[in-house]
């Protein structure tokens, strides 16, 4: 692959910058309409973003032609990085939100540009220069101050627009008390109490870890699928590059979609067999008192849609053209622009710094004077950085 010219480089790296804040308009948007779960997310952002992204292509390649480039070979790359980084990684990335929220999602994604300099060296053969390095470490310093600045104005956790609060982020369940009298009763209570409260904490911590251990391997997958991007995607343009990707990611998730479909109806069917069995041995038997007007079970799965009013579901599209369809778009373009895969993930992890001002303006948060300089660090950063190119 030739390596890109100054300018060439120069606008890689703006759009590199830019494309944090599009994703983060858009998981504002999100955390404002969405309630279902992370898998119907990830299937609704990938048909629609598909669907943009077929648009562009044939919009933009009027006189190559739509997917001229689209080699067996690169397409069967591209699929492998669909498969890595959207597929496999988004959902667990989606789920890591739910479970420790978005804080500690950030604060895991730190490790991505280190993950991405040891890629780069190995697989596409980037030299690495000293000023690269310190200037990665700067930012990386200076994004971690402001993420850690906003957990500690959220009072040490996480709020519940960003993480959605996840099975891992409540307290100990309450505890029902049985009825009973005298001093045993009381130490029962205390007992009964206690074992609840160590068992709630128990399964807070092990979802807490699955969490963590989620978002650390979306780092991995997504890094991998950017690689392979990078390597095998010269040939097309950003458009075409994210209709193979997320056009193959909505097809896999629709098929695995309908799977489970398929298996919950199937066992909703048994159980409703076998309710109606019982209900019929009630009635022939004398006994049931009403039984038969019971109503069966409805088949019911994690990964339907929610019912959303008008006005969400708005929101929810708005989310999707900036996080899955603008912000994509520009990041593909900026990848084949900065020469140094390192320096465009480093640029992949300032969201942050955009989450203060749009914080500030969507939720009223206020903004400290150590963030301010959290983000004064990471731009001064980014000056050794870009010079190493």
């Amino acid at each position: 692959m030739p390596s890109p010219s100054t300018g060439d480089a120069a606008v890689g790296v703006l759009a590199a910058a830019a494309t944090p804040l599009l994703g983060a308009i858009g998981l504002f948007a999100w955390s404002r309409a969405w309630t279902g779960t992370a898998f119907a997310l990830n299937l609704v952002k990938c048909s629609v973003g598909t669907l943009g992204f077929a648009l562009m292509g044939m919009l933009t390649t009027v006189d190559a032609g739509w997917l001229a480039g689209a080699t067996p070979t690169a397409v069967t790359w591209l699929v492998m990085s669909s498969l890595l980084g959207i597929v496999v990684g988004d959902n667990l990335w989606l789920h890591a939100l739910r479970v420790i929220g978005a804080r500690r999602v950030i604060l895991v994604g730190i490790l991505q540009p280190f993950v991405a300099l040891i890629l780069a060296r190995a697989v596409l053969r980037e030299p690495v220069s000293a000023a690269t390095i310190a200037g990665m470490a700067v930012t990386l310093i200076g994004v971690l101050t402001v993420s850690l600045e906003k957990d500690d104005a959220t009072g040490g956790g996480d709020d519940g627009d960003d993480g959605d609060g996840g099975d891992g982020e409540g307290g100990p369940a309450e505890v029902e008390l049985p009825e009973m009298g005298g001093a045993s009763a009381a130490a029962a209570v205390a007992e009964d109490a206690t074992a609840s409260t160590a068992t709630a904490f128990s399964a807070a911590a092990a979802a807490r870890s699955r969490g963590y251990a989620a978002a650390a391997l979306n780092v991995v997958f997504d890094t991998l699928g950017t690689v392979l991007t990078k390597r095998h995607g010269a040939s097309m343009n950003t458009w075409e590059i994210n209709f193979i990707r997320f056009g193959f990611a909505a097809v896999s998730l629709a098929c695995v979609a309908g799977v489970r479909a398929a298996v919950a109806r199937r066992g909703s069917d048994a159980s409703n067999a076998a309710y109606a069995r019982v209900n019929d041995d009630d009635e022939e038997g004398g006994g049931g008192g009403g039984g038969g007007g019971d109503t069966l079970k409805e088949v019911t799965a994690p990964f339907f849609l929610p019912s959303l009013t008008r006005d969400a579901w708005a929101l929810v599209l708005l989310g999707v053209g900036f996080t899955t369809f603008l912000a994509p778009g520009l990041g593909n373009y900026a990848l084949f622009r900065v020469p140094s895969l390192a320096v465009f993930s480093t640029l992949m992890c300032v969201g942050p710094l955009y989450s203060l001002p749009l914080g500030w303006y969507v939720k009223g948060e206020r903004v400290t004077w150590r963030a301010v300089g959290g983000s004064f660090v990471a731009v001064v950063g980014c000056m050794p950085m870009i010079w190493g190119l």
